[in-house]
């Protein structure tokens, strides 16, 4: 059911980008996307019949992620695609499942495992590759949108770590609808 949920956001979302055009600002494209993935999500919880109130809940963490993943890294990641290409963004957001595990290291010491740091040499190699042919003709703006994305995904990262914290802390299955709900409540 949650998997279905997620599928008709990103479609919808995409598909009221498109129906929007380029004329409204990446804000309010945003905040499209944050209305109906917080309406469906709302939805999925009264359907559900999960509560939104728990008691012993760090909303703090709650709302960190919900904010870090589906507000600031969106919009980094949206303006970074003016500045560069999609691709390269899509390939810059890949390297969180480097970033990630990382930061998850250094905050709650857990294990990093070798495929790591196979995967992330392969990551960045591919990065590399890709922006080698042209690195003589590179542009300032260019470079702004891969900065972009490079603290997008950061900042992506880093609401994993909340996420994880969530789920390692508090244990309650719906914390990622509540992060959404909560970070929409909150953010606008």
């Amino acid at each position: 059911m949650m998997y279905i949920f997620c599928m008709l956001i990103w479609g919808l979302n995409f598909i009221a980008v498109k129906i929007q055009g380029t004329e409204a600002a990446l804000e309010v494209s945003l905040f499209y996307r944050s209305l109906i993935a917080f309406v469906l999500f709302y939805m999925l919880l009264k359907l559900k019949r999960l509560p939104l109130r728990k008691a012993h809940t760090n909303y703090g963490t709650i709302i960190g992620f919900g904010i870090c993943n589906f507000a600031v890294s969106y919009l980094l990641l949206y303006y970074g695609t003016i500045y560069s290409t999609a691709a390269l963004v899509t390939l810059i957001f890949s390297l969180k499942a480097i970033t990630t595990p990382i930061f998850l290291r250094i905050v709650f010491k857990t294990p990093l495992q070798n495929k790591i740091y196979i995967g992330g040499a392969l990551g960045l190699l591919s990065v590399v590759i890709i922006l080698y042919p042209d690195l003589h003709t590179i542009s300032s703006s260019f470079l702004l949108g891969i900065g972009l994305a490079a603290i997008g995904t950061i900042v992506t990262s880093i609401g994993d770590v909340f996420s994880y914290y969530n789920n390692e802390k508090i244990s309650i299955r719906c914390v990622p609808i509540q992060s959404a709900c909560l970070s929409q409540r909150l953010a606008y």
